[in-house]
């Protein structure tokens, strides 16, 4: 992927994306969001304890890397969220 930037999610205070400090169910460091010029986003597993998970139609697949769309359905650990949600977490000017 050429020209992108790269920000951790977790709920550590040190994760550019910072998600549910209390939740317990999101590592530290819990995936990595990359953002590519063209404005695709591509999220992968950071090796987190408790998974990262993307809907498809009823079920929740385990989702080691892949491309999300701002409609996506994601889970880090038990945390839900829409990949708009996500993606309106980043940081400014980062």
């Amino acid at each position: 992927m050429s020209g992108y930037r790269s920000y951790t999610v977790g709920r550590s205070s040190k994760a550019d994306i910072v998600l549910g400090s209390v939740d317990s169910s999101v590592s530290g460091v819990h995936a990595e969001l990359v953002v590519s010029t063209e404005g695709r986003y591509f999220l992968s597993d950071a090796g987190s304890s408790n998974g990262t998970f993307v809907r498809e139609g009823e079920e929740w697949s385990p989702l080691r890397q892949g491309f999300i769309e701002p409609e996506s359905e994601v889970r880090l650990g038990n945390q839900r969220l829409v990949g708009k949600d996500l993606i309106a977490k980043l940081p400014a000017g980062k």
